[in-house]
């Protein structure tokens, strides 16, 4: 149908038509956007017939009516992990074969009463780094939090390549023996890793000589490296970690007890390693798969799920050829390469 202008009658005809049919469908059958028949409605009821302009100023402009299928799956997806933003949800759809373009999630989602926090302008620029290869680097960082008046620390050890979780520590105190438990859990579970990149906290570094946890790493032969003085962002991958499971977890529930938190908290790893598709490796890859070298195999298995449909300025357009390549998506049009960070 195009644009279109109505008249204040027709547009008081048509509030009535939704009132009866249902406004969903009216909407539809008129090419709007269901916001403007709530303004018209909501003006109606507030000022009576006069308030409404003459001129539309042009409906469906800047949206689109939301097939219902979209909208169930984002609200799915919302409700199965509360904590996902909106690149995460695309992130997550896209690789089950579903593509909904992050305009139409976000305009799902604040339909439905959820608002994306703003996010802080990062004042300086880091320099970014990543590990070639699992365990040739991992990270190890502490956070506290309270479960009731009681404080807690949890302490991840992470792969630098893959983002995989590889042990974790949940306790009352956080001293070197807690430490030396969890990285020899990890290094007999998964092998001995290269190096160990942690901050210059009292459990990784001794300030007096060297402590009995720089021992171990010595006489294991794991290079240890600490962060530069005022710069945490070098551990900024397990930082990015700790922000996820505050943000997906310990501000989602409460818990009963620290057995419980463990509980919970090993449950939050699992989706994170097993399920949860991570930005920092692709974006369609989960960190698992990274580690444990299962790339070559998901890509062939989500090559043909992905059907090739991209939003651009909110239009979605079919694409020639698609690809993808160590979990990030390569897009072909008309022969051009297209990554998806250019779109």
């Amino acid at each position: 149908m195009g644009k279109q202008k109505y008249t204040q009658e027709e547009k008081e005809e048509i509030v009535k038509e939704g009132e009866v049919n249902g406004i969903k469908e009216v909407c539809m059958r008129y090419e709007m956007h269901i916001s403007t028949y709530y303004n018209w409605r909501n003006k109606l009821i507030k000022n009576g017939q006069k308030s409404l302009p003459l001129k539309s100023g042009g409906h469906n402009k800047g949206k689109r009516i939301i097939e219902e299928w979209k909208i169930k799956k984002v609200l799915e997806e919302k409700a199965n992990n509360p904590g996902y933003g909106i690149s995460q949800i695309r992130n997550q759809l896209r690789r089950e074969g579903t593509t909904i373009s992050t305009l139409t999630i976000q305009n799902v989602l604040e339909d439905n009463g959820w608002r994306e926090p703003k996010k802080a302008s990062s004042k300086r620029a880091s320099n970014r780094f990543e590990a070639s290869r699992p365990l040739e680097l991992v990270q190890i960082d502490i956070m506290e939090f309270y479960i009731h008046k009681a404080r807690v620390y949890l302490v991840f050890l992470l792969d630098d390549y893959s983002r995989f979780i590889l042990s974790f520590s949940l306790n009352e105190e956080c001293n070197i023996e807690v430490i030396l438990s969890m990285v020899k859990e990890s290094i007999q579970r998964y092998g001995k890793f290269e190096k160990l990149l942690s901050d210059r906290g009292f459990v990784f570094h001794g300030w007096k000589g060297i402590n009995r946890f720089e021992k171990y790493l010595e006489e294991t032969g794991i290079y240890h490296i600490h962060t530069s003085s005022h710069h945490p962002e070098t551990i900024g991958k397990v930082e990015r970690v700790n922000k996820s499971v505050q943000k997906e977890l310990l501000r989602v529930k409460e818990f009963v007890s620290i057995v419980n938190a463990r509980e919970e908290v090993e449950k939050w790893i699992w989706n994170y390693n097993y399920k949860r598709v991570h930005q920092g490796i692709g974006g369609v890859l989960v960190p698992a798969e990274r580690f444990h070298g299962w790339v070559k195999e998901v890509e062939k298995g989500i090559s043909h799920l992905v059907d090739g449909v991209v939003c651009i300025n909110d239009r979605e357009i079919s694409l020639l050829n698609i690809s993808l390549v160590n979990g990030k998506i390569s897009f072909g049009i008309m022969g051009r390469k297209v990554t998806e960070e250019n779109l």
